[in-house]
């Protein structure tokens, strides 16, 4: 994560922060998805899906430059989806956070994946500073069953109902 710190002058709530960035929209959705497709590596789809809802700002020109944001107490991150055939990202990236208001002199943090390392250089020429490394590791918790086993049929003495629990008497 990078972190930069500038004031803005727009509050969240506008649909068009200025700069080219707008609000997006539920329309978006599929751009957003195609984006996401693009710019993540097939092997961490499991592990990073893509967005189900869009909660952040599209650049107005085209559909290359989607930034997440998720803000809280301490600050606000901000996760980009940026194709690398963009043109003007720090330029892009600056506005956007400028335009960034009501922020309360909480810091803003980027959160830049290691397969975007394309904005490495854009961020550090804006005054980022990189935070440590994080990895993602991942652990399945089910487990393949071959053969599989019948479930036990239940005596016809007992009585299921979703309602009512029963006791199954054991022959021993």
């Amino acid at each position: 994560m990078t972190s930069i710190g500038k004031t803005g002058t727009a509050p969240y709530g506008e649909s068009d922060l200025g700069g080219g960035w707008r609000r997006a929209q539920a329309i978006d959705l599929h751009a957003v998805q195609s984006l996401h497709h693009q710019i993540v590596p097939p092997l961490l789809h499991p592990i990073e899906p893509a967005p189900r809802r869009v909660a952040g700002f599209m650049h107005a020109d085209d559909s290359k430059c989607y930034v997440n944001v998720a803000s809280g107490m301490y600050g606000i991150v901000l996760t980009p989806l940026i194709h690398p055939d963009e043109n003007q990202v720090g330029e892009r990236i600056s506005t956007l956070v400028s335009s960034l208001a009501e922020r309360g002199g909480r810091r803003v943090y980027l959160n830049v994946r290691s397969y975007q390392t394309w904005l490495e250089p854009a961020l550090e020429d804006l005054g980022a500073k990189a935070l440590p490394r994080q990895a993602v590791m991942v652990k399945h918790l089910a487990r393949l069953i071959k053969e599989g086993q019948p479930a036990r049929t239940v005596p016809a003495t007992v009585n299921v109902q979703p309602s009512r629990i029963s006791r199954m008497d054991i022959d021993e």
